[in-house]
């Protein structure tokens, strides 16, 4: 037991040191009930139909025409062939560095029988592979994802205190990076995506995105000028994405119809379970969004949104769908411009099947001279309200206060 736990806090990887701890803590983390209109369920059947049902009804039906509106980002084309995508060499690497830890997803095939017989296998997947991607078809065990709902905060009772996340079949996950990796390098080789993201991009991170935060907040503090930041909340963001609107940026940005059909394909006749211990759910249909948990949908969500951060005038930082807009306060027309920018992310919104949190959304005020100037935000449902003020904001997992003190912070990290 002693070597097993040395060997885990000597090992690079801190997910198995994160696993450990929560092992230790003995928490039963398994649902035990669930209020629907005022029933309590108990059943495990029933507890994963009902959260399915209700991750089911947060998509959104799809109007838009894919030929609208194109307007290009780029002259560079990615033209990609099965060739680029996918080498012996690369193919039998991946599957030996599979971490056999992982659980298989809904096709039952383990990690660690790929891993064991990478080279064995390695000619059928490569067929596979190479002909999914020529022909644009999926094969429909990929596009079935077993749920495992994540609590986030609240009551554990209520449904719509969770999230949920997406186990796929491992081999799609496989294909997926190696598509993935093909669409990022050029996404970056041509500077297609805003600098203010931080988030599922090489080098970048919670880290760089806060330290940028913090670094030009003290700037303007040390300038004499006060900080205004606007923190958003968007609602079950990865689920509303528009997959036709997520097929238009794929061409806005130079895609050709190789990565397109595929990726079409993979989004489209998706359907999903909810699994709590042995008990599953019923299958249901996928409408819209990204898979949580794939390997090329963050990625995908990534370049969903990137419009939004193009378009915001102030400073800007992001990390996924977190998004905060920074504006120094050097006098009346910064405020608006800030307004201004917050009108132009509420119109987003609404323009691309994502629903704005309004009541979630909120402004710190930071500098002893600022003027707290009171700032509207447009409701989904429609009309404005002042948008919520606050004297201390968690940012990425930091708590950041109006007075750049870090009492709060010294007091959650040492509780």
């Amino acid at each position: 037991m002693l070597h097993n736990l040395t060997s885990i806090f000597r090992n690079s990887n801190p997910k198995l040191v994160y696993k450990y701890i929560n092992d230790k803590q003995l928490i039963n983390k398994s649902i035990k009930a669930l209020n629907i209109n005022g029933k309590f369920i108990t059943e495990p059947k029933e507890i994963a139909d009902e959260l399915n049902k209700f991750f089911q009804s947060v998509f959104t039906t799809d109007s838009f025409n894919f030929a609208e509106n194109l307007n290009f980002k780029t002259n560079v084309k990615c033209d990609t062939q099965p060739e680029d995508l996918v080498s012996m060499e690369i193919l039998i690497n991946r599957l030996e560095t599979l971490e056999p830890s992982k659980s298989p997803g809904p096709d039952g095939v383990h990690g660690q029988i790929l891993k064991n017989t990478a080279k064995a296998i390695s000619i059928p997947i490569f067929i596979i592979f190479t002909n999914s991607f020529r022909s644009g078809i999926v094969p429909n065990i990929w596009k079935q994802a077993n749920i495992t709902p994540l609590h986030k905060t609240g009551s554990k009772v209520k449904v719509d205190n969770y999230r949920p996340v997406s186990l796929t079949c491992i081999l799609c996950k496989v294909f997926e990076g190696m598509i993935k990796d093909v669409m990022l390098k050029h996404l970056l080789d041509n500077n297609l995506l805003s600098k203010a993201q931080h988030g599922f991009l090489p080098s970048r991170s919670c880290v760089t995105n806060l330290l940028e935060t913090i670094d030009l907040i003290t700037f303007a503090l040390a300038s004499g000028y006060p900080v205004d930041i606007i923190y958003t909340d968007f609602s079950k963001s990865f689920d509303k994405i528009s997959h036709k609107k997520l097929l238009t940026r794929l061409k806005q940005y130079g895609f050709d119809e190789n990565i397109i059909n595929w990726v079409r394909e993979f989004l489209s006749g998706r359907s999903q379970r909810v699994v709590l211990g042995k008990n599953c759910s019923s299958w249901l249909s996928v409408f819209s969004g990204v898979p949580q948990g794939s390997v090329l949908g963050p990625l995908l969500f990534i370049i969903y949104i990137n419009e939004m951060l193009e378009i915001i005038e102030n400073d800007c930082k992001a990390y996924a769908d977190d998004t905060k807009i920074i504006a120094i306060i050097k006098n009346f027309q910064s405020n608006l411009k800030l307004q201004n920018d917050m009108d132009k992310i509420c119109q987003w919104s609404k323009n691309c099947s994502t629903v704005l949190n309004a009541e979630k959304c909120k402004v710190l005020h930071l500098g002893r001279t600022n003027t707290k100037f009171d700032y509207e935000i447009e409701k989904h449902t429609g009309g404005k309200q002042p948008l919520a003020k606050t004297t201390c904001e968690k940012d990425l997992g930091i708590f950041i206060k109006h007075d750049m003190k870090w009492d709060v912070q010294v007091r959650h990290s040492t509780a």
